[in-house]
């Protein structure tokens, strides 16, 4: 029987390919390859199942108004169904960066916040998309079912965190303040870990499989995962996104989502073993810490 390698040189003939071969780092459900072709070109191929087509499909055309929009990213190639119609692929130009997760703290404060500032400037952009779909529903009445949702799967988790109670409480009390606000594209994985950052501190976005629509102050969410990192550097994003005008509300509704997550996110963690338990236990104990014990809604981590 073919390899799907040897199958992949025949899909991507016309490119000429000299090598292909896994590449797995990050989290997608994505099969990925790197592409290395007879012309010295290098590339990223993400194979996504057929019944993922649709999706594979939205995720190009955000692809493509990133590029149009003037945010550095991976340079879109190819795309389309492939392996008799079994898979759906998408090729990208590899560029030659370095995780800004690895680089952020090799560099000053200052150069950290106005590299902060600039992924809210992308960030801007990309809210601004065109809608590749739509919910169908309002935005509180999605929110409060995934609320519900997260609450169920946390009361159902074999493990639990330490004062959990006040957690609860601090997503009842912000759930009240749901409305149906208008929704718009979220990259849906932003932070410090989907961003590279080349020669030049030009910061590329990265990976945005895990695309959906909603509240635009939801994808503030991942905000923990950039701020446990680097403080400064997620307080630039924050104020680059407001033009320096923050609202009140916005830190309202920051609690509440990222509240939210750390309910869904323990009994995520318990699929892949006790680091991610540590890291996610770690993580909310954070949140207590950010918040102090949720008496405040602005976080200690931001500053200007």
């Amino acid at each position: 029987m073919e390899s799907i390698i040897e199958a992949l040189h025949r899909q991507l003939e016309k490119y000429e390919p000299t090598a292909i071969y896994t590449f797995n780092e990050g989290w997608s459900d994505d099969d990925k390859f790197i592409v290395e072709t007879k012309s010295g070109g290098k590339y990223l191929l993400r194979l996504s199942n057929i019944d993922k087509a649709s999706r594979a499909q939205r995720q190009v055309k955000i692809i493509e108004q990133a590029m149009h929009a003037g945010i550095p990213t991976q340079t879109l190639i190819d795309y389309g169904p492939c392996l008799n119609n079994e898979r759906y692929f998408i090729l990208l130009k590899w560029i030659e960066v370095e995780p800004l997760l690895d680089k952020i703290l090799s560099y000053s404060e200052d150069v950290q916040y106005n590299l902060g500032r600039k992924a809210g400037h992308y960030l801007q952009k990309v809210h601004q998309f065109s809608t590749t779909y739509s919910t169908g529903l309002d935005w509180d009445v999605l929110f409060n079912r995934k609320i519900d949702k997260k609450l169920e799967m946390y009361e159902n988790c074999p493990l639990k965190y330490d004062r959990d109670q006040e957690l609860i409480e601090a997503v009842q009390t912000y759930r009240k303040n749901l409305s149906a606000t208008p929704q718009v594209v979220h990259h849906g994985d932003y932070h410090l870990g989907n961003m590279l950052i080349d020669k030049d501190r030009v910061i590329y976005i990265i990976d945005f499989d895990r695309h959906d629509v909603g509240d635009a102050w939801e994808e503030f969410n991942r905000l923990p995962f950039s701020y446990d990192v680097s403080p400064t550097f997620a307080s630039g994003l924050v104020d680059a996104y407001f033009n320096d005008v923050i609202p009140h509300e916005f830190w309202e509704m920051v609690c509440l989502y990222t509240s939210t997550n750390a309910l869904s996110a323990l009994p995520w963690a318990l699929r892949f073993g006790d680091d991610e338990i540590t890291t996610m236990k770690r993580q909310t104990e954070s949140l207590y810490k950010q918040y102090n014990n949720f008496n405040d809604v602005i976080p200690q981590w931001y500053h200007r």
